[in-house]
């Protein structure tokens, strides 16, 4: 593979590749061509060329998921199902020894979102924070009786500092800069505090048998790609100690990405939506046993801050009105 000369934003090697040389927005067919090239060193993808911010706001429309509205009967059961999923996130992955011992606390969900996932915190007795750039995302989560606010992790409120625990929740792999965005998170946590981090696996079997078809590759939207060690050497760079690694089977993955081999594209959308979760749920079981023999497509990491030591300097450019 050639070297591009284009440097590692982790550990400033040398990049290789490209190692995904035909991306494309599949998901939602909004043009542009992208590459994925490679650390060999730490193991991290990086999407090129990267966006700029006007490109990238482009492909974050209504209806991109996590931002679509949905009214009428049919988003009171979407919103309903969106609850009972997250309530369950919480019983399983690292969370329940999270959560052990500790009935309430402070958690803040950067990029959370339509706040689901700190909506379920909330329910447990917990103080949640959601920082979300979308501002109709960003009232669907106050709905919730979550403490939301429109804007980045860099233009969080002071009032988001001395959290138990802070979430990136596949949102850490949509970030221009994701390592000051960790140094970040970790000076917001109090001593011996956690970061969870939830990703797509980069260094997945699924990523590699499927290429530029990889439905979790997801490009422009994913400006960088982490393996289980590109994510250690990221939080061991910020501060951060190490402490759980998970490989998890997600349940659209495989599904997604034989739908992208198939049409080049996603078509299940509208009525087609529900019998492409069908056909997710049928395969699954295959999925699953697949995921647990060669690593599954996500993984979830978990790091502490130190119980010593300063933390790293807040970034402190708040939003007006927050």
């Amino acid at each position: 593979m050639n070297d591009t000369g284009h440097r590692c934003p982790l550990c400033a090697s040398a990049l290789r590749g490209p190692v995904i040389a035909d991306g494309a927005d599949r998901l939602l067919s909004l043009g542009g061509s992208f590459e994925v090239w490679e650390c060999a060193r730490c193991e991290l993808g990086v999407t090129t060329p990267q966006p700029g911010a006007e490109e990238l706001s482009r492909h974050y429309p209504r209806q991109y998921g996590p931002y679509r509205p949905a009214g009428g009967l049919s988003g009171r059961v979407i919103a309903r199902l969106r609850r009972t999923r997250a309530d369950a996130v919480l019983r399983s992955g690292p969370f329940p020894a999270l959560l052990e011992g500790r009935p309430s606390g402070r958690v803040l969900d950067v990029g959370g979102g339509r706040g689901d996932m700190a909506g379920a915190f909330a329910r447990r007795g917990w103080t949640a924070h959601v920082i979300e750039p979308s501002p109709g995302a960003v009232a669907a989560a106050r709905a919730l009786g979550v403490d939301a606010v429109a804007g980045t992790l860099a233009e969080a409120p002071e009032r988001f500092a001395g959290c138990d625990v802070v979430i990136f929740n596949h949102s850490l792999e949509h970030l221009p800069d994701p390592r000051a965005d960790l140094a970040d998170a970790c000076s917001r946590l109090r001593q011996g505090g956690q970061v969870v981090v939830a990703v797509p696996n980069w260094s997945c079997w699924q990523r590699r048998r499927a290429g530029a078809s990889w439905f979790h590759l997801d490009l422009p939207r994913h400006l960088f790609h982490f393996s289980p060690h590109a994510l250690e050497a990221l939080a061991r760079r910020v501060g951060l100690e190490p402490v759980e690694t998970r490989r998890a089977t997600s349940l659209v993955g495989l599904p997604g990405s034989i739908q992208y081999r198939a049409f080049g594209r996603c078509i299940a959308r509208g009525p087609r939506l529900r019998a492409g979760l069908a056909i997710a749920c049928l395969l699954y079981p295959l999925t699953l046993v697949a995921g647990r023999v060669t690593g599954g497509d996500t993984i979830y990491f978990v790091a502490r801050r130190a119980a010593r030591g300063p933390a790293p300097p807040m970034r402190t450019r708040t939003l007006a009105g927050s």
